[in-house]
């Protein structure tokens, strides 16, 4: 296939993607980037996944915003961006693809992973990952988070909280309760991805947020005094 195929293709189907789920995501657009394939530029789609629930105070990326580098994590996008004197000043934010975390219940008890990836020492998460799909939405990609990490599947999804972590990245958490375990398969990891599940009482959980960052810094486990509190909490969004 050659380079001239690559950008025609791509840019067709990105074009009938955008199209098909502008009602989906409000920020779908066409876009040129300057990554070349052998010399010559290629079209990229901004924002092709499919959020369904966006925060209101969520600082986002601009539709006429330039992709100008693409990186294994973080995309950096630019703007020309009109000043309150008239000026134009080029205005710059990264973007990184959605994460969606899972505080998953089952029998009484939290679902949490300990676990370990290249370069960092063994901590303790909940379930969840990256929305690395164009076809997802953030609940689908917690549920395939939750199955992959844990090998649980639950029938009750609530998202409780959705929160952009840096203003200067394009970059949404959701964090989901899940409850009604329906069944158990087997994990099936990333190749830099070693996860043990744990099931812990409330309890336990509060005591490992004392020590374990991933916990101390979740607000919502910081909030609750009880299972029951997580339990209760009310959905922000219905999917």
């Amino acid at each position: 296939m050659s380079a001239k195929s690559l950008v025609s293709i791509e840019g067709y189907f990105c074009a009938i993607f955008c199209d098909k789920n502008m009602q989906k995501t409000q920020y779908a657009s066409i876009i040129p980037t300057i990554t070349p394939i052998n010399g010559l530029p290629i079209k990229s789609c901004y924002n092709i996944y499919m959020r369904k629930y966006i925060p209101d105070d969520a600082i986002l990326i601009p539709k006429n915003a330039e992709l100008v580098f693409s990186g294994k994590v973080f995309d950096v996008y630019q703007w020309p961006q009109e000043l309150f004197d008239g000026t134009t000043e080029t205005f710059e934010m990264l973007k990184r693809k959605d994460t969606a975390e899972i505080i998953a219940v089952k029998d009484g008890k939290i679902v949490i992973t300990h676990q370990k990836q290249p370069r960092k020492k063994w901590f303790y998460d909940f379930p969840g990952g990256r929305n690395d799909s164009p076809s997802e939405n953030e609940l689908d990609a917690a549920k395939r988070e939750m199955v992959e990490e844990t090998g649980m599947i639950f029938r009750s999804w609530r998202l409780v909280a959705a929160k952009q972590p840096f203003a200067k990245i394009d970059w949404l958490v959701y964090t989901f309760i899940a409850t009604d375990f329906i069944a158990q398969g087997p994990q099936n990891l990333d190749g830099g991805e070693l996860i043990e599940v744990e099931e812990v009482s409330f309890d336990q959980l509060k005591r490992l947020a004392k020590t374990e960052r991933r916990f101390s810094e979740n607000k919502i486990i910081e909030a609750a005094n009880s299972l029951d509190d997580l339990l209760n909490l009310p959905a922000i969004y219905t999917y």
